[in-house]
């Protein structure tokens, strides 16, 4: 039989034709998952294998790389032929992660009614080493996977752990007297120095990309803020030990072990040098040289107690969220530029700001610990205003946060009442103070809850329904079903709580509470230094969580995942303190819902693997956006060898040898990502499939 060109010839050798004939557009390689990727193609065509005959003067066709190299390939996802994976499913493709997606009923992906993906929580210790850490902790699995130290001396490129001379050392990223420096037409000077020591964290904010801000209140010295990487790959080699050192679970026992030769000290590189682990144990803590912390910034002038902290837009869409964090002592926010660190902006509100939460319009609203909610616009942060106050509600405000109709929440920390605020948003921020409040008077009682209300979060769990969630710190948390309780019309309301729900944890002065991925609660308790996973069904149906346990990382016996609850292991004490967004659910579900899908791709088999463009079908109605970028490298993970994300694509094709063009390329791997966004909770974008196009040197797959 002949074969219709030396193309299809080709494909009978291995590489998988579209059609093998003059019309095809190029041959489709499914690489599938990594054991399958050395491999080369298994779906050839079966095809006659008598070779006598083949015709290899009928010229190529034209092929999806837009010239008749035979050496093209192309790699479709998308319904009905490959159906789009998700890491929901039940055997996760490894080439793929995604975050707040969800597929519909044609197989298309769009934004999921929760935008939500994370399986992390980011806890404050303010305690720990008497300096203070953080604490990531897998919310599926209920252990801690790594801990930090809430500051770096390697915020610059001549960073160490010497004394900082304003340019080399322990010096911060950047500071108040560069940007007023800066925003004067000054040079910024030297830079300041971090403080190493009593830091005292206890707010945390989740980026998009699950890297974590924390905030550094330091009483009586310089207070800070300071990013860490979530992924291995935004980390950077830089304490001159080749490879990233950064803590882990390396034993798997669920617990960082941050004193591994209990020699009294934390560990870092050169303590663990001088006294190995005891045990023959692997070193878990890496101190301050460890190189996932990015940055550290120092916020404000000297002893204003660093306090809010909250996430909002960043300098362009998907880029890195920029963080607001704010001074007690005098009501300033300084807004942390994502990706330099730098001091970008400020704005001034009245009282002593305790919290903050940013809108989905972008307007900052923080509570004083003493009653009083004040807001800004973050895009212009000298429009600043303060709410009415509620008459008679004895409004005292501790943790704040954003329900999905854009109403605010305020844990009452005087007498343990929640509070809810519905701006008047009539008439844009002109009036946004002038909106009426609903007071829950005592949520839980009835079930035993009791104390101060602290930290508060807000689920989305169904279409219908939702919930918040309001830590009380005698050792409970209290459920307040936000969606049955009728909005303010007009005049404000009070609402009687003590019949709802509410569920003990382990520990006593329960300070947070948060939403993680699955919608499942956490309180998190300084006293005993405990955090609670309670399990919630779709309704809010509560199970009771096992808090009799108390061994470090052991509370969560085999056969009880799903009632269980983790201490903490330190010298001393660690104290989580943490009452914030301290999983990212509401900056993913309430401040600006976004979602992504990346998938990554093996190149050719043999030679080099140019990659020519991404071809995509998407549905993008009006108040939403899809884009894509891509990167490329040489190692089959992505790294920080690997190149640089590309510029955002708008629309199909993303021409990837363009201007600029990808970097490195040729090369072996290739990483893309679609991102997907709304401003309307009812309307998303659709990809409904995508093919990647890449050129084999020789025609050889």
């Amino acid at each position: 039989m002949k074969l219709r060109s030396a193309y299809c010839f080709l494909a009978w050798l291995g590489l998988s034709a579209a059609g093998c004939s003059p019309q095809s557009s190029g041959a489709t390689v499914d690489f599938g998952h990594p054991s399958d990727l050395s491999s080369g193609p298994a779906d050839a065509p079966s095809q006659d294998t008598d070779l006598a005959g083949v015709d290899l003067t009928t010229p190529p066709v034209q092929s999806a790389c837009g010239d008749p190299d035979p050496g093209c390939m192309t790699r479709p996802i998308g319904p009905p032929q490959h159906p789009f994976p998700l890491q929901s499913d039940p055997q996760p493709d490894p080439n793929q992660t995604d975050n707040g997606l969800d597929r519909d009923g044609n197989g298309w992906l769009g934004l999921s009614s929760t935008h939500s993906n994370f399986d992390f929580l980011w806890l404050a210790n303010y305690a720990d080493w008497s300096s203070g850490t953080v604490s990531k902790i897998n919310s599926k699995k209920v252990q801690e996977v790594a801990r930090y130290f809430t500051v770096t001396c390697f915020s610059q490129p001549g960073g160490s752990r010497a004394a900082c001379d304003g340019t080399n050392g322990c010096c911060s990223r950047d500071d108040n007297g560069g940007f007023v420096n800066r925003g004067n037409n000054k040079p910024s000077g030297p830079h300041q120095a971090v403080q190493a020591k009593d830091n005292h964290p206890s707010r945390t904010a989740v980026d998009f990309n699950g890297d974590v801000w924390v905030a550094n209140r330091a009483f009586g010295g310089q207070s800070s803020v300071t990013k860490i990487a979530n992924d291995m790959s935004e980390c950077t080699d830089r304490n001159g030990t080749p490879g990233i050192q950064t803590s882990s679970d390396v034993n798997g026992d669920g617990v960082i072990d941050s004193d591994c030769n209990q020699d009294g000290v934390p560990d870092d590189l050169a303590n663990v040098q001088k006294a190995p682990c005891k045990n023959g144990k692997a070193q878990e803590f890496f101190g301050l040289d460890d190189e996932c912390v990015l940055f550290t910034t120092n916020t404000g002038t000297g002893n204003k107690v660093g306090r809010p902290l909250a996430l909002g837009r960043g300098a362009v869409d998907f880029g890195p969220s920029d963080a607001w964090a704010g001074s007690y002592s005098d009501g300033q926010f300084f807004r942390i530029d994502g990706l330099s660190g730098q001091t970008k902006a400020s704005a001034k509100v009245n009282g002593s700001p305790y919290g903050a939460t940013v809108d989905a319009n972008g307007i900052l609203w923080a509570p004083n610990l003493g009653g009083g909610l004040n807001y800004f616009d973050t895009a212009k942060p000298a429009m600043a205003g303060t709410a009415r106050n509620p008459v008679g509600f004895g409004l005292g405000g501790y943790g704040v946060t954003m329900d999905r109709d854009n109403n605010v929440w305020i844990a009452g920390y005087g007498g343990g009442n929640a509070f809810r605020y519905t701006p008047d948003r009539s008439n844009g921020f002109a009036k946004l103070g002038s909106g009426y409040w609903t007071v829950v008077n005592n949520p839980g009682g009835g079930a035993g809850a009791s104390g101060a209300g602290r930290g508060i979060a807000a689920d989305s769990r169904t279409m219908q329904s939702y919930f918040v969630w309001m830590a009380r710190d005698g050792g409970w948390v209290s459920r307040i079903d936000a969606s049955g309780i009728a909005l303010p019309n007009g005049a404000d309301k009070q609402v009687d709580g003590a019949g709802m729900p509410a569920m003990q944890v382990a520990g006593g002065s329960t300070i947070g509470a948060g939403v993680d991925t699955d919608q499942n609660i956490w309180g998190v308790s300084l006293s005993g230094s405990v955090a609670t996973r309670i399990k919630v069904d779709q309704n809010g149906a509560m199970t009771k969580p096992d808090i009799a346990g108390g061994q470090p990382g052991m509370s969560c016996p085999v056969g009880a995942g799903d009632r269980c609850a983790l201490k903490f292991q330190s010298n001393p004490d660690p104290q989580p303190y943490t009452y914030s967004d301290f999983t990212g659910f509401g900056l993913r579900n309430f401040t600006n819902p976004k979602g992504f899908y990346a998938w990554a791709q093996k190149g050719c088999n043999q030679g080099d693997t140019k990659w020519v463009k991404v071809n995509w079908n998407a549905e993008v109605p009006p108040g939403t956006k899809l884009t894509l970028r891509a990167r490329s490298g040489n190692t089959p993970i992505p790294d920080n060898t690997w190149g640089a994300w590309s510029s955002e694509f708008t629309a199909s094709p993303a021409d990837l040898k363009g201007n600029p063009p990808l970097l490195p390329n040729p090369a072996p791997y290739l990483q893309i990502q679609f991102d997907l966004s709304t401003q309307d909770k009812t309307t998303t974008p659709k990809l409904k499939g995508f093919e990647i196009v890449f050129l084999c040197a020789n025609g050889i797959g």
